[in-house]
């Protein structure tokens, strides 16, 4: 390793569980994806440590273990993300700069985003003075469960199924590659049986859609589009997903909705359908 304080973890034990669900769960110290349980923590640890395009990092003082990063990779986009971004706030840019140093000789070239809570003022100061530039804010909100609400009959909605989904995804990419998004139609199509995407036509054309991406005991809403900003039809969209969601799957654990911040209309939209505000996101995005 660069740094000798810097350690590949390649088992997990049970302090590292520990000490990252200690971290994770204090604002000052926590990242996103925020973890909801030990059972999903140990998950993602596991997950690092093993899989094929993952790595985990800790960050020792000694014996003591101060930091954890977990982040994985995509070769074919040349981009990378993190997925625990664990800092005592004591120690933080020691710590950070030991994983960037980490990162940079591994992945150089590659596109890195780093997620964290508005709230965890200490990273934001980090990330912004290292140059990391601020791609996304957005109200983390979350469904998990309760009344389904019916869409207006009149706005009719349709599923997109792969026969017409090189259709949709012309409408999809005019609004997911002007805002960098990751899910555009190329790397939604990679794992298309994993998405469920609805629309609104006109005359025949795709005027508004939503895409959500399924996981077991869940789902995340990755896009919601529309060419006209309408009330009605940003409610159909979002309440006809839920439905689709409950009759394929039954009863989740939660949807996830980040909603851009100042997207008023989409908030509204949502927490008439039953989503509740749970935190405030940010994402920094560097080259390395």
């Amino acid at each position: 390793m660069v740094n000798p304080m810097l350690k590949e973890l390649q088992e997990v034990d049970e302090h590292t569980i520990g000490v990252a669900w200690e971290l994770g769960k204090r604002a000052e110290s926590t990242s996103y994806p925020r973890v909801s349980s030990l059972a999903q923590l140990t998950e993602r640890l596991q997950k690092a440590a093993h899989a094929e395009r993952e790595r985990l990092l800790g960050y020792f003082a000694g014996e003591r273990l101060q930091g954890i990063c977990a982040y994985f990779w995509d070769p074919k986009e040349r981009y990378a993300q993190t997925t625990l971004f664990l800092i005592e706030r004591a120690c933080y840019c020691d710590t950070a700069d030991g994983f960037l140093s980490v990162l940079r000789s591994h992945l150089e070239g590659y596109e890195l985003l780093i997620g964290v809570p508005a709230a965890n003022q200490r990273a934001v100061s980090y990330l912004e003075n290292r140059g990391f530039a601020c791609v996304e804010a957005s109200i983390d909100t979350r469904w998990r469960g309760g009344p389904l609400q019916q869409p207006r009959p009149a706005i009719g909605v349709e599923s997109i199924t792969e026969a017409d989904f090189a259709e949709y995804a012309v409408f999809h990419d005019r609004y997911a590659l002007p805002l960098e998004m990751y899910w555009h139609s190329r790397n939604v199509a990679r794992e298309l049986e994993r998405f469920r995407i609805l629309a609104v036509r006109q005359h025949d054309v795709v005027r508004a859609g939503i895409c959500a991406r399924t996981y077991p005991g869940g789902a995340e809403i990755v896009g919601l589009f529309t060419d006209e900003q309408n009330a009605d039809v940003i409610e159909a969209l979002i309440q006809s997903l839920l439905q689709r969601l409950y009759q394929e799957f039954g009863a989740l654990n939660e949807v996830m909705y980040f909603i851009a911040e100042g997207s008023d209309l989409e908030l509204r939209a949502a927490q008439k359908a039953g989503f509740e505000v749970h935190d405030h996101y940010r994402c920094y995005r560097r080259l390395l």
